[in-house]
């Protein structure tokens, strides 16, 4: 899969800022500058459903946090996970 960092950091900045439920967002500030999405922002930003991200978290191949029986992922680790999946163009050097 691969994903434009720029799209993807734009678009998780518009759902953030969009949205209107306390519970879906945790604010940075009392994070110390650390982001958190909830599981459905994280599914709507990859463009897979809830159940792929489901998957992706009983595999290991993103780390998470749950609490009171809701998923966040810390941005900085979804990111982390781009970079890792990250295909490099192949220059053919003859």
């Amino acid at each position: 899969m691969r994903i434009n960092k720029m799209f993807f950091f734009r678009k998780i900045k518009n759902l953030v800022k969009n949205q209107n439920r306390t519970e879906d967002s945790i604010s940075a500030d009392s994070l110390k500058g650390v982001r958190y999405i909830n599981n459905k922002v994280f599914a709507d930003v990859m463009g897979v459903s809830t159940r792929t991200a489901q998957k992706w978290r009983s595999r290991g191949i993103l780390p998470y946090s749950k609490f009171s029986g809701r998923v966040y992922y810390d941005v900085n680790d979804i990111n982390e996970m781009l970079h890792k999946c990250q295909i490099k163009p192949f220059v053919d050097k003859a």
